[in-house]
């Protein structure tokens, strides 16, 4: 799953006395037409760290001139505004080759006694979406309690076995985002769950307790179904027909 997302990062130095509201402001790339995006985090050691997106092929530049121009062509401000306004620690890194690729062991029938297969060796996710280490961290733990319940000649396969069972979801959310990218009609599921991701986002800036239930299901901490109460109360219909 291929996507040809890249990121550009760049260190800058935040003042002691900076008064701004805010610790990160995010402007994500959304299939089909916003292929480009950035954020700016304060990050320890009173840096901010500045990373700007590109899908679709689009690929922010390195040189520090064409950088600030790319920050300059985003919607959101926040971005731009540390560029200029902060000291850079150092070059710009760019990380291109984010495409998810899922090796399917766990249908393998005949599985080498005493070998398990985890982390990005058995899948790696598009780290844009955050989701590499959770998943790593389900799987070690689903090894864990493996081994505690199965011989070890056995616990290899039933852990592979077992394995789809921490990517699912994952590889959901991140295949049905890069599948916007590739042209064509998507699955059914994958553009519904672009839709909804799409509602979710518009409505993020005016709704904090949206955003914090959208960082939960992010990182794997609530299923996707816990955000649709959130979304439909802003959708149902008034009983009071004189408002």
């Amino acid at each position: 799953m291929d996507g040809r997302l890249s990121y550009a990062s760049r260190l800058y130095k935040r003042s002691a006395d900076c008064t701004r509201s805010w610790q990160a402001s995010l402007q994500a790339t959304l299939a089909p037409t916003g292929n480009r995006g950035g954020t700016v985090l304060a990050i320890e050691d009173e840096q901010w760290l500045v990373c700007l997106f590109g899908a679709d092929g689009q690929l922010a530049p390195t040189d520090p001139e064409g950088f600030g121009a790319y920050a300059a062509s985003l919607m959101n401000p926040h971005i731009h505004e540390i560029t200029v306004s902060a000291e850079p620690l150092g070059p710009v890194y760019r990380y291109a080759g984010l495409g998810g690729e899922w090796h399917r062991y766990d249908r393998i029938r005949s599985w080498p006694g005493g070998l398990v297969v985890l982390g990005d060796a058995l899948c790696a996710l598009n780290p844009l979406y955050g989701h590499g280490m959770t998943v790593a961290a389900l799987q070690a733990e689903l090894l864990a309690r493996t081994l505690d319940s199965a011989k070890l000649p056995e616990a290899g396969a039933r852990f592979q076995r077992r394995s789809a069972g921490t990517l699912r979801l994952a590889w959901f959310m991140s295949s049905s985002l890069d599948l916007g990218w590739a042209g064509g009609r998507s699955p059914f599921a994958a553009s519904l769950s672009r839709r909804f991701l799409h509602r979710v986002l518009r409505r993020i800036p005016e709704d904090p307790a949206l955003y914090r239930r959208f960082l939960e299901v992010q990182h794997m901490l609530a299923p996707p179904v816990t955000l649709l109460p959130l979304l439909l109360r802003h959708t149902a219909p008034s009983r009071d027909r004189s408002v």
